[in-house]
């Protein structure tokens, strides 16, 4: 399948910036050149031209010293701007909203048909999904924004994303490395530390990859998996309103009352018929902790879902980690690095000088990642 999109970046800068924009981009139905996913076999220089080659848009990351090493000409971002001004493509210069670029004192001749009165500013906070559709709207040629697809369409009952949230972009990559190679991740670690807010953030930059839809769980005070399921996953505090068993297309046959009742067996036929189907289904299963007993003993060996069917769990604790089994992965949370809590404390007091920006810093030293953490972002659980 030939590319639509081509994503050029400085690798030790854009990384992450490069690999949200590829999600995003994805998750609206286009096929993204990024390095770190497509080249997988054949000589590098080759793929790269190719690819760039058969993408009618080349979207170029300007982020902190992304064209500095552009003067020397065997530098391989120049060398990718080349070859896309050579080839008459659409050039879209970026810049996410949390890197500081600047235009570099001397750029190559080769490179002047950058278009850097046109750079598109991605909001990395509240309001990234609609800076990406600008950009779509704005930059890509016609035949591109008709094949745009609505991330809307796709189905989904887990809570909403925060718009208050740093960092992490790393540990999502991980999580979905963890979730296509079929293991079922368990995310740990004390409350306040972010968990549901990570499963959040990943179902709305990933949810493109699970067509069939996205199911939220709350395991807390679950007894047995007919509960769990055909209870707590059919009526979900998390989407009131939202008919699960319509989307599943659940035969609702009522009992002698007149009470519509379902069990464990009618949900998991449902979701293993409409995964076959429509494609990639996620179950969201929060807190599990508390139904160590019965999920240990049943998660893989009686539920019978496909393969289609991904699980990925939270817990407060690590005791519920299912080893030896290698189909269960502890994902333990750590805090947030250094840059990313001081870029969170910005965002709320911008710094309006070097002297300023050094005292948030310490500030962060000091009151400890986790606290300013808790302090900024309350509503993160």
């Amino acid at each position: 399948m030939a590319y639509d999109v081509f994503i050029s970046y400085r690798r030790e800068t854009g990384a992450d910036d490069a690999r949200l924009l590829q999600q995003a981009l994805k998750a609206r139905g286009y096929n993204v050149f990024f390095d770190y996913d497509s080249l997988r076999d054949g000589k590098f220089d080759e793929k790269i031209f190719e690819a760039i080659d058969e993408a009618p848009v080349f979207v170029l990351m300007l982020t902190e010293r992304a064209l500095d090493r552009c003067v020397n000409e065997d530098d391989w971002v120049r060398l990718e701007i080349e070859r896309a001004l050579s080839g008459n493509k659409h050039i879209v210069p970026v810049v996410p909203s949390s890197q500081h670029w600047e235009f570099p004192d001397c750029l190559p001749e080769s490179l002047k048909g950058i278009p850097f009165e046109q750079i598109s500013e991605l909001n990395k906070a509240s309001l990234f999904e609609k800076s990406i559709d600008q950009v779509v709207e704005d930059r890509f040629p016609e035949v591109l924004r008709k094949k745009c697809r609505s991330i809307e369409t796709v189905f989904t009952t887990v809570a909403s994303a925060s718009t208050l949230f740093v960092g992490r972009d790393t540990e999502m990559a991980r999580l979905h490395e963890i979730l296509v190679a079929g293991k079922f991740p368990v995310v740990t670690g004390p409350g306040g530390t972010g968990k549901s807010e990570l499963v959040r953030q990943y179902v709305s930059r990933y949810k493109v990859e699970y067509p069939g839809g996205l199911f939220q769980i709350d395991m807390e005070k679950a007894t047995t998996w007919d509960v769990a399921l055909a209870e707590k996953m059919l009526m979900p505090p998390s989407a009131p309103g939202v008919n699960v068993r319509r989307h599943l297309c659940l035969k609702e046959n009522g009992d002698e009352e007149g009470e519509i009742s379902f069990n464990k067996e009618d949900v998991i036929a449902a979701l293993n018929i409409r995964a076959e189907r429509e494609g990639g289904i996620l179950l969201v299963l929060d807190n599990v902790e508390s139904t160590r007993v019965f999920l240990r003993e049943q998660i893989l060996e009686k539920l019978s879902l496909c393969q289609n069917v991904r699980l990925l769990a939270t817990a407060r604790v690590s005791d519920v980690v299912f080893r030896p089994d290698d189909h269960c992965v502890e994902f333990p949370l750590a805090d947030l690095s250094s840059e990313a809590a001081l870029d969170l404390l910005l965002r709320d007091h911008p710094a309006n000088s070097e002297t300023e920006r050094a005292a948030a810093a310490n500030i962060v030293e000091c009151l400890g990642r986790r606290v300013l953490y808790f302090a900024c972002c309350s509503s993160i659980a």
